[in-house]
């Protein structure tokens, strides 16, 4: 059975979201209370991530769009009325990594009940599917990551 990976003293979050701008102040203030947060802005770059590096945290944008790369690696962006569910396909992917090494968080902007199912159907626990509307501000969300981490250690 594989060991459980040791955790660093600063906690490390990788961050898979397409719109930096959207996102810069809860990074800065992850940073700020003392995260390592690694954003990556496809789904190419947190898969080369997330095999070369350990995360305590995984924060997936539900609704990532594909590059032409990604649909020929496999993720297609289900274009239909619920949006692209390249997040899910992801976690779904590297659910096992994810778990090994830490947490995962599911966030989307819009509130749709069939996404969620999903993610939580496919093993993420209904508590880490946030829509970013839940988050009102930078220290709530914090507050929300840390929560989260403390119950899966």
């Amino acid at each position: 059975m594989d060991q459980p990976t040791q955790r660093p003293e600063k906690s490390t979050i990788l961050w898979l979201d397409n719109d930096p701008g959207y996102i810069y102040g809860f990074v800065m203030a992850l940073k700020g209370n003392g995260f390592a947060v690694e954003v990556a802005k496809s789904v190419a770059e947190a898969d080369k991530l997330l095999r070369t590096r350990n995360f305590d945290v995984v924060l997936i944008d539900v609704m990532i769009p594909v590059t032409e790369a990604e649909r020929n690696d496999g993720y297609d962006a289900h274009a239909t009325d619920e949006g692209h569910k390249t997040g899910l396909e992801f976690y779904r992917r590297h659910r096992a990594i994810i778990e090994r090494q830490g947490v995962a968080i599911a966030m989307t902007v819009r509130v749709d009940r069939a996404i969620r199912d999903e993610f939580i159907a496919s093993g993420l626990p209904a508590a880490n599917f946030l829509t970013k509307l839940d988050v009102r501000n930078a220290n709530d969300f914090v507050s929300a990551i840390k929560k989260r981490l403390r119950r899966a250690t």
